[in-house]
């Protein structure tokens, strides 16, 4: 994430992250929050939650063990808290897969790259991304986007290489 974004949810949330960019053999906070800028919104909203309940409720103070990116959703690993701030994390990381980590969009087309490196990214920042996408002997760019097997409400979950239909065949 951005400096400048991981800066100002330190300012907001200094409790929390008060391990951020500790020593590297103390803390996996030493990198800071290691996502891309997209879920910064999602981060904030899930932080200040936390942080709202520890002082309505006065419970145990919640500090970040480590927050990223792994297999395309958010991980928050933390100590503290109760049921209803693990239910809260559990939400956030769930809502992760359908938020374009590069540039926040929620629309649709968001999924996950099936390359290498998992990611969800929505079209425009996955073709930008992958630049391994196949180009047909028109010259034009070919993504595939799958349809949800397990979920009908989700539109999208992948985006892959494909090459372009022969004529004649279906």
């Amino acid at each position: 994430m951005n400096k400048i974004l991981e800066k100002n949810l330190l300012k907001k949330y200094p409790k929390i992250l008060k391990d951020m960019y500790g020593p590297m053999n103390k803390t996996c906070m030493h990198f800071g929050i290691e996502c891309a800028d997209g879920w910064y919104y999602l981060i904030d909203g899930l932080l200040n939650c936390i942080q709202r309940r520890i002082i309505n409720q006065k419970i145990e103070q919640v500090t970040a063990e480590q927050i990223k990116e792994k297999f395309g959703t958010l991980r928050v690993y933390y100590e503290g808290g109760d049921e209803r701030i693990a239910g809260m994390v559990e939400l956030a990381e769930s809502m992760s897969g359908g938020i374009c980590e590069n540039c926040g969009c929620m629309n649709d087309a968001v999924g996950r790259t099936q390359r290498e490196w998992i990611q969800t990214l929505c079209v425009p920042c996955a073709i930008d991304y992958n630049k391994k996408v196949k180009v047909g002997k028109d010259g034009k760019m070919w993504a595939r986007v799958h349809k949800s097997r397990t979920n009908p409400n989700r539109a999208w979950t992948g985006i892959d290489e494909i090459t372009p239909k022969k004529k004649g065949k279906k």
